[in-house]
């Protein structure tokens, strides 16, 4: 998951921009990044993809979320697909620079705070003034050098700890959060944090989990105007800038065709 991550990053600072108003498609496998174990052909306009993985665009098209975005395509089960075998279908949200991950948006509401002590890249236990309301678990991770106020400047905040906790407890008047592993951050007292928590991996659209079957399926979904503070799988997130396709398949793998992005005007 860690090298994944990584190498959306990359991808979302080295793909290739669109002109503003264009729509987004894909006609060719070179405009296409395979990960896992899926094997990507091209015929006639149909793609298949072989096998369990993931397909992200190359090409990346601006957004503007203050207007409306329609999403489609087709899609059916690959050869010797079984029952079951699903696909997922959604875009992928995007700054300038870098892919937003939820964690860079899914607030816990209330969680606005302060360091009550120096904070080390190496440490494990995060001591904050005030944790009453932070879940601690799993899911928890700590943004750092937030805007506390109602209008969250910092949004996507990049300034992140790696995800899950195991404890959460009061002692001496300020609260211990203990995560999994070293935070990666060096922040000192005062700094205000906030907890986030992970969730839906990209903006699922299309379809958060489409059953395959033999013949074709249309998708035809349309993004509705306005940004969420939150990864929900069919607004634009906080902070959107661009975006590409993503294509997560899961058993044989997928055939598609006619995937397209574009702003729907009246």
């Amino acid at each position: 998951m860690k090298k994944r991550a990584l190498f959306l990053l990359c991808v979302a600072v080295t793909a290739t921009v669109l002109a503003t108003g264009e729509s987004l498609t894909i006609d060719n496998p070179e405009n296409i990044l395979v990960l896992g174990g899926i094997k990507l052909s091209c015929s006639a306009g149909e793609f298949t993809a072989a096998g369990t993985g993931a397909l992200y665009g190359k090409k990346y098209l601006p957004i503007n979320t203050a207007k409306h975005y329609r999403l489609s395509g087709e899609f059916k089960a690959a050869p010797g697909s079984a029952a079951g075998d699903y696909i997922r279908f959604g875009l992928v949200p995007s700054t300038e620079w870098s892919q937003i991950q939820p964690v860079n948006i899914n607030i816990v509401p209330g969680t606005a705070t302060e360091l009550a002590a120096d904070c080390k890249e190496t440490d494990t236990i995060i001591k904050l003034k005030d944790a009453s309301k932070w879940k601690g678990n799993s899911l928890t991770v700590v943004a750092f050098d937030v805007d506390p106020g109602d209008k969250m400047r910092d949004m996507p905040n990049f300034n992140i700890s790696k995800t899950g906790a195991v404890k959460l407890e009061q002692k001496d008047g300020i609260w211990l959060l203990t995560l999994k592993q070293p935070c990666g951050r060096n922040y000192p007292a005062g700094t205000a944090v906030r907890e986030h928590c992970a969730g839906w991996s990209l903006i699922y659209a299309g379809s958060p989990k489409l059953e395959l079957k033999p013949e074709w399926q249309k998708i035809d979904v349309v993004i509705e105007p306005g940004e969420v503070a939150q990864a929900n799988i069919n607004r634009w997130w906080q902070g959107t800038q661009k975006t590409s396709f993503c294509i997560e398949a899961a058993g044989k793998g997928v055939v598609f065709r006619n995937l397209e992005l574009k702003e729907v005007t009246e």
